[in-house]
């Protein structure tokens, strides 16, 4: 279904809620919402195929898809495009969410593809994140994520903020980064001063894999892997 125009006289209005066990929430188009427009928890439950844009319009703090106690649980096939908000990201693993799976998914001109908070266990893998500026992925007190064959498009500084041991692999990443890729390592929530940073565990740098990402142009370059 399309959800649109959401909140015009309430702005903590969501445009669609579910939660509890084995859901389905999917082929939905969200345009315009003042805060976040898809959220979820609960157990055996997936977000599949939804596509977002214009979200987070007046409030911060959210997403486009936000999870709150996501468990084993899907996030895939999901589009978000652009994000207004200053503190939201495009797809958030809230607290207590474990053993859950985000897999391919897009997100564009989100700004902060990934968004991870006080989760464990949690597998973010063959996603496409693209920002023409700066990009950020944050785990905020998280452990035993897995990053696996992702692809990182971003114009400029590419910052990862968490816990030192948030991640356990960055198994087979491709990072095209046309700045500096730090690290903002977290003591508890204050981060510590930034340091160069690259992923390891396979994950490779390289150039666009894209026919030109910056025009809005996706296809595959014939020789990207």
């Amino acid at each position: 279904c399309t959800i649109q125009e959401v909140g015009l006289t309430y702005a903590s209005s969501l445009a669609l809620a579910a939660g509890g066990k084995t859901n389905l929430v999917a082929e939905n188009r969200v345009a315009g919402c003042p805060y976040t427009a898809i959220t979820a928890g609960g157990t055996g439950n997936r977000i599949e195929h939804n596509t977002i844009t214009d979200f987070m319009r007046e409030l911060d703090d959210g997403a486009a898809i936000y999870c709150f106690a996501f468990c084993d649980s899907t996030m895939r096939g999901n589009v978000v495009v652009g994000s207004h908000g200053r503190v939201a990201s495009a797809y958030y693993l809230d607290e207590t969410s474990r053993n859950s799976t985000v897999a391919e998914n897009v997100a564009v001109d989100s700004r902060w593809p990934s968004h991870n908070h006080m989760s464990e266990t949690c597998e973010v893998r063959n996603n496409v994140f693209v920002d023409s500026g700066d990009q950020l992925v944050t785990l905020a007190r998280c452990r035993d994520f897995v990053f696996r064959q992702n692809v990182f498009i971003c114009g400029g500084t590419f910052t990862l903020r968490g816990a030192r041991d948030g991640v356990r692999s960055w198994a087979g990443n491709l990072f095209h980064v046309e700045g500096d890729m730090q690290a903002k390592w977290l003591d508890d929530y204050a981060p510590q001063p930034a340091e160069r940073w690259t992923p390891g565990d396979g994950s490779l740098s390289g150039g666009d894999p894209f026919e030109d990402s910056a025009a809005g142009d996706y296809r595959l370059r014939p020789q990207s892997a």
